[in-house]
C-alpha cells in the first residue's frame, strides 16, 4: 500500500500536469516553440490546450487509477471498492484509524474560507474565464473572425500571459479585510476605518516566486531568438 501511495502522488502530479496550458511548465516551452517554429500558425492558446489535454487527462487517470488497482490491491477491488466488499477489508474505511483521525481533525482546523481565500479564489476563477473567452477561435462570427474579448485591443496584445498578469495586478490593490467604511461599515464594529493591507505585495512575491526558473527558461528563449535574429545557427552548428 505504501508503495502505491508513493506511485499515485507521482503519477498525479504528472498527468495532472498535462490538462492545462498553466499546469506544468514543459507546455509552455512547447507552446513557445510551436510559435517560434510557425509564426504564421493559429499558435496554442488555453483553450486549444484544454480541449484535448483535458479529455486525454481523465483517459490517463483512470488507466492509472485501474492498473494501480490491479498491482497493489486486487482486480476485484475495482468494483468491490464502490459496494465495500469484496476487498477483503483492504478498501473499508476506518474511522478509529490514527492517520483519518489526523487528517479528519486538520480538516476540521481550517475552518470556512476567509475574506483572503475567497477574494483569491474569485479572481481565479475570474482568470479562468478571462482565458476560456480570450480567443474563441471554434465560434466563427458573421464577418468571419473568431469570437472573444482580445479582438478589443491591438492584435497580439492580450496574451494567455497578459491576462495573468492582469489578474495577478488586480491582487496588489484588492484589500486582504472586508471595508469598514460608510454603508459598508457594520454597526457593532467601533474600530477605526483604515485602509487594509493588499493580498498581495512584492515582498511576498520576491520571497516565493521561483526566479530562478523564470530566469532560466526566459534567457534561454531570449537566446534562442537572439541567434536568430543574428543569423548564427551556421556558426554555432
Amino acid at each position: 500500500m505504501g508503495k502505491g501511495l508513493l506511485l499515485c502522488i507521482c503519477y498525479a502530479a504528472n498527468i495532472g500536469g498535462t490538462a492545462t496550458l498553466t499546469g506544468t511548465g514543459p507546455n509552455l516551452v512547447i507552446t513557445q516553440a510551436v510559435d517560434t517554429l510557425f509564426p504564421d500558425g493559429p499558435g496554442i492558446d488555453f483553450v486549444t490546450w484544454f480541449s484535448f489535454g483535458f479529455p486525454a487527462m481523465l483517459l490517463a487517470l483512470l488507466l492509472a487509477w485501474i492498473w494501480l488497482q490491479c498491482m497493489f490491491l486486487d482486480c476485484r477491488c475495482l468494483l468491490g471498492c464502490i459496494k465495500q466488499r469484496g476487498c477483503k477489508g483492504r478498501c473499508k474505511r476506518d474511522r478509529d484509524n490514527a492517520a483519518y483521525k489526523v487528517i479528519r481533525r486538520q480538516y476540521d482546523e481550517l475552518g470556512p474560507l476567509s475574506f483572503p481565500e475567497k477574494v483569491v479564489l474569485l479572481h481565479f476563477v475570474l482568470l479562468v474565464l478571462l482565458w476560456f473567452f480570450r480567443d474563441m477561435k471554434f465560434v466563427k462570427l458573421e464577418n468571419k473572425r473568431a469570437a472573444g474579448w482580445t479582438y478589443f485591443f491591438v492584435k497580439g496584445y492580450m496574451t494567455d500571459a497578459a491576462t495573468g498578469i492582469m489578474v495577478a495586478i488586480f491582487l496588489f490593490f484588492w484589500p486582504s479585510k472586508p471595508p469598514n467604511f460608510m454603508c459598508c461599515r457594520r454597526s457593532r464594529d467601533t474600530r477605526p476605518a483604515k485602509p487594509a493591507p493588499p493580498i498581495l505585495d512584492w515582498a511576498t512575491v520576491h520571497q516565493k516566486m521561483p526566479w530562478s526558473v523564470v530566469i532560466l527558461l526566459g534567457g534561454g528563449f531570449a537566446l534562442a531568438d537572439g541567434v536568430k535574429v543574428g543569423q548564427n545557427n551556421d556558426v554555432i552548428l
